[in-house]
C-alpha cells in the first residue's frame, strides 16, 4: 500500500464471533496518518476497506 494513493482490501471474517469489525492502521513515519475510507460490508462475512 501506498501512502497518498487510493486502496482496497478485504477481511474475511467467517468464524470470528460475533464482535464489531474494527480497522486501524499505522504508517512508518510518525504523523502519517490514513484518512478518508470506509467500511463496507459485504453481508458474506466480508467487509472491504476503501480508502477514497
Amino acid at each position: 500500500v501506498e501512502v497518498g494513493k487510493p486502496t482496497h482490501f478485504t477481511v474475511l471474517t467467517k468464524g470470528a464471533g460475533k464482535a464489531k469489525l474494527d480497522v486501524q492502521f499505522a504508517g512508518t513515519a510518525k504523523g502519517e496518518v490514513v484518512r478518508d475510507f470506509e467500511i463496507i460490508d459485504n453481508h458474506d462475512y466480508s467487509y472491504t476497506a476503501v480508502q477514497q
